[in-house]
């Protein structure tokens, strides 16, 4: 995820709403995540203990991350009361599973991810359908939100079905397949760092008003 990263910096005196810093940090804690596996897969220090531990840690943060994302961002009260208790469900939920590995119980190993996947993938629709409602979203595509929507919604149907049935493939079914996870991610890194690039220009730039009217410019030309 350096693309997103490097924009951010970019544009760090622009960032002030804490609905793209979310996004920000969670983008931060991937990288690191993604070094320290790398480095301790590369050293053969890569213990079952601390495989777990990354992987359950990670889980949590991205479903927290992307959920407070959606939690600035809907207008709907009732959303907005669901998503934090969805959250600390999910994370005990998570925590269980993890001591249950210890126990040599991986039969919940794919539950986790496959709640993760459908419910942030309804918020995403459930965003859209809220957009399409609003009589002054004309362009939704030109802002920020959209983008990570979007790429949100392209890494967890992108890698849907794999983690579903990670926990029934052998390494080299999982290495053959394991593309499909690096081609999603890099679409969603991608797409967060658009949003990322044009969220940084709303700051420089004229108002969404003027930058959108142009139904105003066709017919004043």
């Amino acid at each position: 995820p350096l693309l997103p990263l490097l924009l951010f910096f970019l544009f760090l005196k622009k960032f002030r709403e804490k609905v793209m810093l979310t996004i920000v940090v969670y983008i931060f804690f991937s990288f690191c995540t993604d070094l320290i596996t790398t480095f301790l897969s590369e050293a053969n220090r890569y213990p079952f203990v601390v495989k777990n531990s990354l992987e359950t840690l990670f889980n949590i943060v991205e479903f927290s991350a992307f959920s407070i994302f959606f939690y600035f961002t809907f207008s709907n009260s009732i959303f907005r009361k669901l998503i934090p208790i969805v959250i600390g469900i999910y994370a005990a939920f998570c925590g269980t599973v993890y001591v249950l590995k210890f126990k040599g119980n991986t039969a919940l190993d794919s539950i986790p991810t496959t709640f993760q996947a459908l419910f942030l993938m309804t918020l995403c629709v459930l965003y859209f359908f809220e957009q399409i409602r609003n009589p002054n979203s004309f362009f939704i595509y030109s802002t920020s939100k959209f983008w990570v929507v979007t790429g949100i919604l392209v890494y967890l149907s992108g890698t849907f079905f794999i983690f579903i049935y990670t926990p029934n493939l052998t390494e080299e079914q999982l290495d053959q397949y394991w593309v499909i996870n690096y081609i999603s991610n890099t679409a969603k890194n991608f797409l967060f760092g658009l949003a990322i690039y044009i969220h940084g220009k709303e700051k420089t730039g004229p108002t969404s008003k003027e930058s959108l009217n142009y139904y105003s410019a066709l017919e004043n030309p």
